[in-house]
């Protein structure tokens, strides 16, 4: 059997890939071997009522990297660090060169990751997936995809692509819930906006995503902008 062709997802914190790409992510598994990258470990994803950023803590840290572990297994995903510090992410020489190395390594067909408006760290985390694909020498064969977050009202930007995840938005769910430090109030909050999305496209729930180049059907002699679009057709 052949191998799958890869999909990497470069997010800033545990828990990103699911809040924003999960049920996308469980449509694709059969189809794509998944690598989930994150910049930082979330050791501040606490609440903190001190004076500037709360004191990072290795026991949040650990947990929270165990509940991703075991959302990643959910869609069978590969999990690997940049160790960058949570809420002080930067798009640094060594974090783009560390990243670009993963992608050379792994050629990844599609490159999922933070629309560039959004919070510091998921805008610097998009800093550097967009460096480390042109270090890699790969930007112009990727597709690259954007996931928009719900709750952010830094410039949201218009999707290109909304994904139908109806039919797996129960074991999203159950993705989130493995995220108990935060599965509380996201559970809502993304029942809700997955909920709103899919009002939008005339189902029950959906994601959405912004393209790093134009959608199009074809581009350099070729299929360009494919693989959300293909979702659910026979093969």
């Amino acid at each position: 059997m052949p191998e799958k062709p890869n999909i990497v997802c470069l997010v800033g914190h545990p828990d990103d890939v699911t809040f924003i790409m999960g049920g996308t992510a469980l449509l694709l598994k059969d189809s794509y071997q998944f690598h989930v990258v994150l910049a930082s470990r979330g050791e501040r994803g606490y609440e903190w009522k001190g004076n500037g950023l709360p004191p990072p803590r290795q026991d949040i840290a650990e947990t929270r990297c165990a509940e991703e572990a075991e959302a990643c297994a959910m869609f069978g995903a590969t999990l690997q660090f940049l160790d960058q510090p949570d809420s002080e992410i930067h798009a640094d020489r060594a974090a783009c060169e560390k990243a670009a190395e993963i992608l050379r390594k792994l050629k990844p067909a599609a490159l999922f990751t933070h629309w560039p408006c959004e919070k510091p760290d998921h805008a610097a985390t998009w800093g550097i997936a967009w460096k480390a694909l042109h270090l890699a020498e790969l930007f112009w064969s990727t597709e690259v995809y954007m996931g928009l977050m719900a709750g952010d009202d830094r410039c949201v930007a218009k999707p290109d692509f909304y994904v139908n995840i109806s039919a797996v938005f129960e074991q999203k769910l159950k993705m989130i819930a493995l995220h108990k430090s935060h599965a509380v109030e996201w559970t809502r909050i993304l029942s809700e906006y997955n909920g709103m999305l899919g009002k939008q496209t005339w189902c029950k729930q959906a994601e959405a995503f912004a393209a790093g180049l134009p959608p199009m059907a074809e581009r350099w002699n070729r299929r360009a902008g494919s693989i959300l679009m293909d979702i659910g057709r026979p093969a």
